[in-house]
């Protein structure tokens, strides 16, 4: 996964505001599973590969209100958190079973919750402010003591793998290979992040990782048709809370069927990503060499290389270079289109606009949500949830394909 690369201390006065929340609850329907997403917010980071690492000032947040069921049969939705940053979905682990919140992540491949007995790495405390597993509070819980380490851009992660029973949107699934945190980065550890763990719904490269991901297990079983995973995410200002992932197939109440492309992953990592052919701001191409776009469910923002960026915002009027981030006008209406498989995508200019600069000027300049990913010099974009809100998308592990359709 990718966080947004837009520096730290643009956002520190700004991150916490009044966060509502929506929660949905599984469904069934026949041949896939549909999991509700919550969605919730993230701290933004230099770093790539690093899952959504909340904002942690210790403080409280609004609570989470229950979202309407998702109407996928065997389906969990998307609950939102916030203002469109990050989302999260619920699972039930050991017995008895328990629900555990898990950052729902396209750009990593690992199942792990916190295990009984974590601390944070630096020594600041223990991770007791979140749902944790182990043999104290599961009877089929089996660690098997082989290592588990991860690191993000936010800080490693360390374990052991573990088993245990597991309900995923009604499907149980006994003794499930995943992994637990003993020692974690402090970013996951705090209460005022809002997930027990890490859904990694990503390609498992060989030699990756000694245990298989949650959605080949479910395939190999036969709980899925296919290794397809599609997502439909949510916009808090719709009102709608009808994000879901759909896993073993695309959701056909969610998209329109005429608009389907199909695209081969180019990505060489375990990202999905594909060719991005063209970016149109107010009528204007952007010119530039060939662009490549990973589709990363767990970044808020749309990131690309620091001279792209640039050009994008100097095609928008009233836009802002300030202590290096880009601030956009908080009323703006500009148009932006991104194209694949030579089909255009446009994103309404009201995703673009992210909080006010000033909290006190609410009319004047926001913060974009398309910033420059510091530190990359090659031509990949990372495509988070700014853009993928106005689409549905579908990934498939067996056939190393993408499909991106229009939402119904």
């Amino acid at each position: 996964m990718y966080i947004s690369s837009v520096p730290q201390a643009a956002f520190l006065a700004l991150w916490l505001q009044s966060l509502e929340s929506t929660r949905a609850t599984p469904a069934r329907t026949q041949g896939f599973l549909a999991i509700p997403l919550t969605k919730t917010y993230n701290l933004p980071s230099s770093e790539p590969d690093e899952p959504n690492a909340l904002f942690a000032n210790g403080g409280e947040l609004a609570g989470t209100i229950q979202s309407p069921t998702a109407d996928a049969i065997h389906s969990l939705g998307l609950d939102i958190e916030g203002d469109d940053y990050g989302y999260v979905a619920s699972m039930l682990i050991g017995t008895p079973p328990r629900p555990f919140r898990l950052l729902v992540d396209s750009g990593s491949s690992y199942l792990w919750v916190g295990g009984e007995g974590c601390v944070m790495g630096d020594g600041s405390g223990d991770c007791s402010n979140h749902t944790l597993i182990g043999p104290q509070s599961s009877s089929t819980f089996k660690d098997t003591g082989a290592p588990f380490y991860v690191k993000y851009g936010s800080g490693p992660v360390a374990g052991h793998i573990v088993s245990d029973h597991v309900n995923f949107a009604g499907i149980d699934v006994k003794d499930l290979t995943f992994a637990v945190a003993l020692k974690e980065s402090r970013h996951y550890g705090l209460k005022s992040t809002l997930y027990d763990g890490i859904l990694g719904l990503a390609r498992l490269l060989p030699g990756q990782s000694s245990f298989p991901p949650l959605i080949d297990t479910l395939f190999e079983q036969g709980f899925i048709k296919d290794p397809i995973v599609s997502y439909k995410i949510p916009r808090r200002a719709d009102h709608l809370d009808d994000g879901e992932v759909a896993i073993g197939a695309m959701n056909p109440a969610k998209y329109k069927a005429a608009t389907v492309i199909t695209l081969p992953n180019i990505g060489t990592q375990r990202f999905w990503e594909v060719s991005l052919e063209r970016v149109v701001v107010n009528g204007l191409r952007m010119t530039w060499g060939t662009r490549s776009a990973v589709l990363d469910s767990g970044s808020t923002f749309v990131l690309g290389p620091r001279k792209d960026i640039a050009k994008v915002h100097t095609a928008i009027p009233g836009a802002q270079y300030q202590n290096g981030t880009w601030a956009v006008p908080c009323h703006t209406d500009v148009t932006i289109s991104f194209t694949f498989g030579n089909r255009t995508f446009p994103i309404p200019a009201r995703d673009l606009p992210f909080m006010p600069v000033d909290k006190k000027d609410p009319d004047g300049l926001c913060l974009s949500r398309i910033g420059e990913l510091h530190g990359s010099t090659d031509s990949r974009w990372i495509v988070g949830d700014m853009f993928l809100k106005n689409i549905y998308f579908s990934t498939h592990l067996g056939k190393n394909e993408i499909s991106i359709a229009e939402l119904a």
